[in-house]
């Protein structure tokens, strides 16, 4: 589950997959990675009311993937966007590249959204 400032309504989205770790871009307000290994060759991203979804095109082995993310602050301040509207501020880049798996890491980290989420993610179940 990828999560956005943006409660309601489309955001600017950016999936890539490369051969190999791409380069940090430090523009990005928000960056974590994390190991993913695709169930099948049929890996989908979709949107949370299943409206849309695109297909990746990934194979059955590890990758690492990195979200990030830029004004999350500002689309959660929004919370609802209809499709009528104008796009919001936030924007977010999703990564993938072949690599043996390793822990999370929390790389960059500015807003209280992102904040608040990866309190949320990482909190014991209790």
């Amino acid at each position: 589950m990828l999560l956005t400032g943006l409660r309601v309504g489309g955001v600017g989205f950016t999936v890539e997959l490369h051969d190999s770790r791409p380069a940090l871009d430090e523009t990005w307000e928000e960056i974590v990675e994390v190991p993913f290994r695709p169930v099948s060759e049929e890996t989908k991203l979709r949107q949370w009311n299943g409206k849309n979804r695109w297909e990746l095109g990934l194979e059955v082995r590890d990758y690492r993937v990195r979200y990030s993310a830029i004004g999350m602050d500002d689309g959660s301040g929004k919370n609802v966007r209809e499709d009528d509207e104008p796009q919001t501020d936030d924007r977010y880049l999703l990564q993938f590249w072949p690599a043996p798996p390793e822990p999370a890491r929390l790389l960059k980290q500015t807003s209280g959204t992102a904040a608040n989420w990866h309190n949320f993610a990482t909190s014991p179940v209790g």
